[in-house]
């Protein structure tokens, strides 16, 4: 009987554990990586370019930027010209704090552009090593305060 009542009841059990595992694998399916592009003009060490893509983009876009604890406490000021697109048109984005900006997608997919200015290297002292510095001889791009980050997913 208990032979009889196993083999009942192992299809339901394997295909219980069969939903189970393609529940688990789309809930806590990757999203693709969001793509970072940065372009530097050598005719215009002022500022840097960015492009980010985000293929998995919530429709509720949050960007946020953060401050490098050794650094300047307010990076936003150095973000000019940020614009999205989402489903191919230009999509309105609204400053809501000093750090963080909001927009409504068309789709699921964003490209943001953005420029960083990059201050001028100092004409006598040093320069604080973290601090972003472009010469025609190098410098120094990137960090948390160069690039912004989907609101939440700063880890």
């Amino acid at each position: 009987m208990s032979r009889r009542c196993r083999s009942r009841s192992l299809p339901w059990a394997r295909a219980a554990a069969l939903l189970w595992l393609v529940g688990c694998s789309t809930v806590g399916a990757a999203q693709e990586p969001l793509r970072y592009h940065v372009r530097i003009d050598a005719a215009d060490l002022s500022r840097a370019h960015v492009e980010l893509r985000i293929p998995d983009a919530p429709r509720a876009l949050a960007l946020a930027t953060s401050a490098h604890p050794m650094v300047e406490s307010d990076p936003w000021k150095r973000i000019e010209g940020l614009t999205v697109q989402s489903g191919g048109e230009t999509v309105p984005i609204t400053r809501t704090d000093s750090a963080l900006w909001t927009a409504a997608l068309a789709s699921e997919s964003a490209v943001v552009r953005y420029s960083v200015r990059i201050p001028e290297p100092p004409t006598t002292g040093t320069r604080r090593p973290v601090e972003l510095s472009l010469t025609r001889n190098g410098g120094l791009i990137g960090g948390r305060e160069m690039f912004l980050y989907l609101e939440g997913a700063h880890d």
